[in-house]
């Protein structure tokens, strides 16, 4: 007999290892004839293959730590702090072989008997379970949870010792150099570029690979015929037109056409198809409707797809004019002699109730955030950047092509889909433009070390990056660590990685760290820190009363400085929930600061709090997706709150690479059993979808908050109603709590 409950554990931990076994539990128990023997009371996943089973655990086990028998149950009993009820299980009635066999000789010895066999089977027939939503169908209502619930309680959440005292969790940019070289508006900046020597410029990659260049002279004489169009539209300074541009090149001329005329840009991706309703084309009617019915401009071959929309949504005064047309007008020289606190741009981002927000942005904000950084990152009229995201994302338009611009520096810009198709071609033209500087979120790092076969077959000279922008959603460290190491041996500097942090509302990247290397970054590391605040920002951490924590605590980051947006466009409320009393803009994000550096440990809304206990999503998605099967970068964690609850569930959607149902079922109790071992949580729900279930933004960020609005509107429901019948989960009433009856 084993002599501790650690070698029971270790029985449980090999039993659970069983395709078959979704939980299990193994514990001594005295039988009918006064001895002991062990019990395992095992929850199958299906039918249960005993002698399977057993012949598994005898390889691995001494003869005196196998079960004696195996008791199937539907769930174990759980007390009401979360551990097996030990009571519970010894008043489950067990069904005792060998007490039968005593039946067996008592009825033999009975006069006239000559043969007897007690066999024990249920008299009904099996019944699949029957899930508890059919007979309590809102038996799990979701209830909104409040904002401030997602907040943690920061005084309890600090990493180091608390024995001495730090310092307050404030940090401040360095004073920018030269402040009076800073270009006042964006039409300087342009000007100065289009003058500097030698000449610098701008490449358009085309989707079949060929190259369109034009120096920053032919973009300026191109915006000016752009701008003399558009004011023959019969436009004025600060109104605003909307962008649908399906290529860089008219993109580009197009927005600083706006600029010089005192318009305001405002671009939203393009959709896949004008044909049907889809989120994109909802987002630009949202925008059109609260942009107030402004002008649509569109490409020559995306203009009639566009104006489609209007009859597809019974809209009226929707308006969508061609760039080439307006690139027909005579060159307008008379430029609209902006301000610097001139709005300039509005980026659109999602809001929480799917309604676009737009986050305005002036020259000022614009500038100094380019300033800043190229004073922070040492870019100059040296550096050729690459950018392959889209121009309406904030990372395309200002981390990219304002700060190439501002620097007077060469600048390639490449159609998303073209490096998404062959992420390969990123480094094909890092070698052959010698580029310097580029970015991406942490998934396209992933879809380069995909390829790792294929980096050990080929050879790319990368030894003029110097500067490779990691950010735009977190950022895993074993990811980073991987493509630094496998790219390496193609020249790639140990020290070219520099994880960043920054939003739209900040013009992007405003933290840029130093110290990322395979040296300083461990794959264990839960965050990597993101360097300090750029000349003219200020970052500072603080709890749910907007008071500074101390170093070390972790807390809300807020954000000041002269990049900080000036609010959103016709949403007080929004503004008044968004900035503090004292004016720091709340960020949503989560973070800490030590020594002054940043670190972000999650979005706020990307935490999932269980009893107290902080999980965060990417952390989970990352332990998940370690699971052979689980398709990686299709994952998503996320927290749901049911009304009867104390606390949040966690939830899992991920894609199974198999097809078959047994197959995915098999792969939800891995994703189970490894997440326990690994993450210290168990999910209530871990649902697995078509990739293209799961929505990701246009750079390929996981858009949990929405997956999350579709799981409390009920879409999973029959999904997760078929996983919890089949694998008997606890919302099920087992076949032996009811049976069929006819009722006259």
């Amino acid at each position: 007999m084993p002599s501790s409950s650690i070698e029971f554990r270790e029985l449980e931990v090999r039993l659970m290892k069983e395709v078959a076994v979704f939980d299990c539990a193994v514990r001594a128990r005295g039988s009918e004839s006064g001895s002991s023997e062990i019990l395992a009371y095992i929850v199958p996943l299906g039918a249960f293959p005993e002698e399977a089973v057993r012949k598994n655990l005898q390889s691995a086990f001494p003869g005196s730590l196998l079960p004696d028998r195996y008791v199937l149950l539907s769930s174990l009993p759980f007390s009401s702090d979360g551990t097996v009820d030990e009571e519970a299980l010894l008043r489950l009635e067990i069904v005792d072989e060998g007490l039968a066999r005593v039946w067996e000789q008592q009825l033999l010895s009975l006069p006239g008997v000559q043969q007897a066999a007690v066999v024990i089977e249920p008299r009904v027939p099996k019944l699949k379970p029957l899930h508890i939503s059919d007979l309590l169908p809102h038996a799990e209502a979701f209830t909104a949870r409040e904002s401030k619930q997602a907040f943690p309680s920061t005084s309890e959440v600090s990493v180091g010792s608390s024995s001495e005292r730090k310092r307050v969790a404030i940090s401040h940019g360095e004073p920018l150099c030269n402040p009076q070289q800073v270009p006042a508006t964006l039409q300087q900046a342009l000007k100065r570029a289009a003058e500097t020597k030698p000449v610098r410029d701008i490449t358009y990659v085309q989707r079949d690979g060929s190259e369109v260049t034009h120096t920053y002279q032919e973009l300026l004489e191109d915006a000016e015929r752009i701008l003399g169009g558009l004011r023959s539209l019969g436009l004025g300074p600060g109104d605003k037109v909307i962008f649908q541009f399906d290529r860089d090149q008219d993109f580009i001329p197009a927005f600083w056409g706006c600029v010089l005329g005192g318009f305001i840009p405002a671009p939203i991706s393009i959709a896949r198809n004008y044909r049907e309703l889809n989120s994109t084309i909802s987002k630009l009617h949202h925008s059109w409707e609260m942009l107030e019915h402004p002008v649509i401009l569109a490409g020559q071959d995306l203009a009639n797809e566009v104006q489609g929309v209007a009859g597809l949504l019974g809209l009226e005064n929707f308006r969508v004019e061609t760039v080439g047309r307006l690139r027909t007008s005579a060159a307008d020289h008379h430029w609209h002699q902006s301000q610097p606190d001139d709005v300039c741009l509005i980026l659109l981002t999602s809001g929480s109730t799917g309604l676009p927000k737009g986050v305005l942005q002036s020259h000022r904000s614009l500038v100094h955030r380019s300033a800043g950084t190229a004073q922070s990152t040492q870019f100059d009229t040296t550096d050729v950047l690459i950018n392959w995201f889209p121009l309406d994302h904030v990372g395309g338009i200002v981390m990219s092509h304002l700060m190439a611009l501002f620097g007077c520096a060469r600048q390639i810009h490449v159609p998303t889909e073209v490096i998404l198709q062959e992420p390969l071609k990123w480094l094909d033209l890092i070698e052959s433009h010698g580029a310097t500087v580029t970015w991406a979120p942490n998934f396209a790092f992933g879809l380069i070390n995909d390829r790792e076969k294929q980096l050990q077959l080929r050879r790319w000279d990368l030894s003029s990056m110097r500067f490779i922008l990691n950010g735009g959603e977190a950022i895993v460290p074993k990811t980073t660590r991987k493509f630094l190491q496998l790219l390496a041996k193609h020249g790639l500097r140990a020290d070219a990685m520099h994880p960043a942090w920054g939003m739209s509302e900040t013009c992007s990247g405003v933290a840029f760290s130093d110290r990322c290397s395979l040296e300083t970054v461990r794959d264990e590391d839960s965050f990597v820190e993101v360097g300090m605040p750029i000349p003219s920002v200020s970052f500072r951490i603080v709890n749910g009363e907007d008071q500074p924590l101390e170093e070390g605590q972790i807390g809300r980051l807020q954000v000041a400085g002269a990049p900080v947006t000036m609010g959103y466009y016709k949403n007080p409320e929004l503004n008044r929930e968004c900035f503090s009393q004292d004016s720091w803009f709340n960020t949503g994000d989560l973070a800490m600061l030590n020594n002054g550096r940043l670190t972000i440990t999650g979005r706020s809304k990307d935490m999932v709090i269980i009893n107290g206990a902080n999980f965060f999503s990417h952390e989970i998605e990352s332990v998940a997706e370690e699971v052979p099967g689980v398709d990686v970068s299709y994952t998503a964690a996320f927290a749901v709150r049911v009304a009867s609850d104390n606390t949040d569930r966690l939830c899992i959607v991920f894609h199974p690479l198999a097809p078959e149902w047994a197959q995915q079922l098999a792969l939800i109790n891995r994703i189970r059993e490894v997440l326990v071992k690994k993450a210290g949580v168990n999910p209530a729900w871990v649902i697995p979808v078509d990739r293209g279930d799961i929505p990701k933004t246009a750079i390929g960020k996981i858009q949990r908050s929405a997956l999350r609005q579709r799981f409390e509107a009920g879409e999973f429901d029959s999904i997760v109603k078929r996983i919890d019948l089949d694998t008997e989960s606890s919302r099920t009433l087992p076949n032996w709590f009811f049976r069929k009856s006819w009722i006259a």
